[in-house]
């Protein structure tokens, strides 16, 4: 902890999902304390329970900091081809924290908004899980319109770069933060939620090249997804 961005380091269990059993332990002074959602104990109170990864704080970018103080990781999704040519990168999202709260998912009471992924562009509105409309963060007021995600060209390249480690894994979600310095990988997920990308960034099938290699993987499970037509000029 001594060595760490700001004296505090993050405790995840293993197994969690949507944010859940992640805590923040950090120093004040002298002592340690513990941080669980809202609820503060010491260290000599708190009790782990399950196996658990400890990460180190990550400090994020200011432009970000500015929205939450959470770490408003970004979300992306990729794609190997079918056919290991190339990865796609079928959408992404930025997630932020509300109120005092560390942890940015939407099933956390987060919220979150679709990324551009030619430019890195924020959409100017974000949602929470409950599908309630945001144009500003409803706790710093500062609007999502006009926000771009810092260093989007690396951020890209690094999660090609991740993919193409995992070619058992064709479909990854991973989580980036954006620090001073450029991305840092926090957390790769095998089964990403695909309600929340679609929720926030949009229909990923109305993307032709999105389209074609889910056809080849054989995942258009309805009628209308075999179905769909794309018009060309």
């Amino acid at each position: 902890m001594k060595e760490s961005d700001g004296g505090k380091i993050i405790i995840k269990v293993y197994d969690g999902m949507g944010g859940k059993g992640i805590v923040v332990a950090y120093r004040d002074g002298h002592e340690v304390f513990v941080k669980r959602k809202s609820v503060v104990c010491t260290l000599d109170e708190f009790e782990l329970n399950h196996p658990a990864i400890v990460q180190d704080y990550v400090r994020q970018h200011p432009s970000l900091e500015a929205y939450s103080p959470s770490c408003n990781t970004v979300r992306v999704v990729t794609l190997l081809k079918r056919d290991c040519s190339d990865v796609l990168i079928i959408g992404a999202f930025i997630r932020f924290g509300v109120g005092a709260s560390d942890i940015d998912n939407l099933s956390s009471g987060g919220i979150a908004a679709g990324v551009d992924v030619a430019s890195g562009g924020v959409f100017d509105t974000a949602v929470d899980y409950a599908g309630n409309v945001y144009s500003q963060h409803p706790v710093s007021t500062l609007c999502f319109k006009g926000l771009s995600i810092p260093y989007w060209e690396q951020l890209v390249v690094l999660s090609k770069k991740i993919q193409w480690q995992f070619p058992f894994h064709k479909l990854l979600g991973l989580d980036i933060c954006i620090t001073d310095s450029g991305p840092v990988l926090i957390e790769i997920n095998s089964e990403p939620d695909m309600v929340a990308l679609e929720m926030t960034y949009g229909p990923i099938l109305l993307r032709e090249e999105v389209y074609n290699e889910f056809k080849s993987y054989d995942l258009l499970l309805n009628e209308p997804s075999r179905n769909l037509k794309f018009c060309t000029n």
